[in-house]
């Protein structure tokens, strides 16, 4: 029974040490998905790219694109919009 009272009394919202403990929780959660991921480029990196063909089809553009994700290896990428089109 003290086991249960003991987690009430980390949930009530006046609980400064129960809320600095759910906010390390969370950044050790927010954490995990990108510690999944491996080493990730740095996020300040500038991204880059280039169009290397566009077709034109009946009813809208196809371009194909090199993009620069990491600055180790060229990403192939395709964009297509409509013919008709604004902006």
């Amino acid at each position: 029974m003290a086991d249960n009272r003991a987690h009430l009394l980390l949930m009530e919202p006046g609980n400064k040490i129960a809320m600095k403990k759910r906010k390390v929780n969370k950044e050790v959660e927010r954490k995990k998905p990108y510690n999944l991921l491996g080493d990730l480029p740095d996020r300040s990196m500038k991204i880059s790219g280039s169009k290397i063909a566009e077709k034109e089809r009946e009813s809208y553009i196809l371009e194909k694109l090199i993009l620069d994700l990491n600055g180790i290896e060229p990403v192939p990428a395709y964009f297509v919009y409509p013919k008709k089109h604004k902006g």
